[in-house]
C-alpha cells in the first residue's frame, strides 16, 4: 500500500466535509479560548493582548505542524480515525435512552468503541482502495 497524505484524503467526499468543519471548529477554539483569556484578565488590557497575541498564533502553528506529521506519518491518520470511532461508539452506549432501554452491560460498551473503531480504519481502507483502483 501507498503513502497517505493529507491533501489526498482532503480532496475527497470526506475532506469537503471535514475541510470547513475543522475550520468551525478552529475559530470556535479561538472564540472560546479568547473567551477565557478576558475573563482571566480581569479587565488588565496589556496582558489581554499579550495573551491573545501568543494563543492565536499557538493555535494556528500546531494545526499546521499536525498536518505536517500526518503527511509524515500517515498512521497518524489510522489512529486519529480509531479515536474518533472509539468515541462515537462510546457516545452511542453512554446516551441517556440506550442506557435506560437496552442498559447495556460495560464489556458491551467496550466492544462496539472497539468494533467502532475498526470499523472506521476499514472504511477507510476500503475507500482508498476503491478510488485508486477507479484512477487506475
Amino acid at each position: 500500500m501507498g503513502r497517505w497524505d493529507a491533501t489526498e484524503i482532503l480532496s475527497g467526499a470526506a475532506g469537503r466535509q471535514a475541510a470547513p468543519a475543522g475550520g468551525v471548529k478552529a475559530s470556535d477554539r479561538l472564540r472560546t479560548n479568547g473567551l477565557k483569556l478576558a475573563g482571566a484578565s480581569k479587565d488588565h488590557c496589556p496582558l489581554l493582548l499579550f495573551r491573545l497575541g501568543l494563543s492565536i498564533p499557538l493555535v494556528v502553528f500546531t494545526s499546521n505542524l499536525l498536518a505536517k506529521l500526518m503527511d509524515r506519518y500517515p498512521a497518524i491518520i489510522c489512529v486519529g480515525a480509531a479515536i474518533l470511532g472509539k468515541v462515537g461508539g462510546g457516545m452511542i452506549m453512554t446516551d441517556r435512552l440506550v442506557e435506560e432501554v437496552f442498559q447495556p452491560p460495560r464489556w458491551l460498551t467496550h466492544a462496539v468503541e472497539g468494533w467502532l473503531a475498526l470499523g472506521v480504519i476499514l472504511v477507510a481502507f476500503g475507500w482508498r482502495r476503491t478510488r485508486r483502483s477507479a484512477n487506475h
